[in-house]
């Protein structure tokens, strides 16, 4: 999905897999603890699965970035961009829109 975006060809595809993946975890930690919210810890684990969510969520915003000059990519499209739109925003980025970097220029595709 990524592959042709700036973030796929830094190398940086898995940290957004792994962020959306652990906050799939948290939501289903917090589901699960909602379930039991009558239980001596169902709240306690409701709370853990909204942070698991949310730390997950912060975490890719500030781990994908330019290499060259340090612009959080995920951050930038959440916050600026409408909000059912950032995705496509990240995957048209080609290169950097803060500094133009472009890894395909430094490391051209395989054919």
């Amino acid at each position: 999905m990524f592959q042709r975006s700036v973030i796929g060809r830094t190398g940086q595809s898995w940290k957004l897999g792994a962020g959306l993946l652990l906050m799939v975890f948290g939501f289903a930690v917090m589901i699960l603890g909602l379930q039991r919210l009558e239980a001596p810890n169902g709240f306690a684990i409701t709370l853990s699965g909204i942070g698991a969510g949310l730390g997950a969520a912060a975490l890719a915003c500030l781990a994908i970035r330019c290499p060259s000059c340090r612009m959080r990519w995920l951050w930038a499209a959440v916050k600026n961009e409408e909000q059912l739109q950032w995705v496509n925003w990240l995957r048209a980025q080609r290169a950097c829109p803060r500094c133009g970097y472009n890894p395909s220029a430094i490391n051209p595709p395989p054919p």
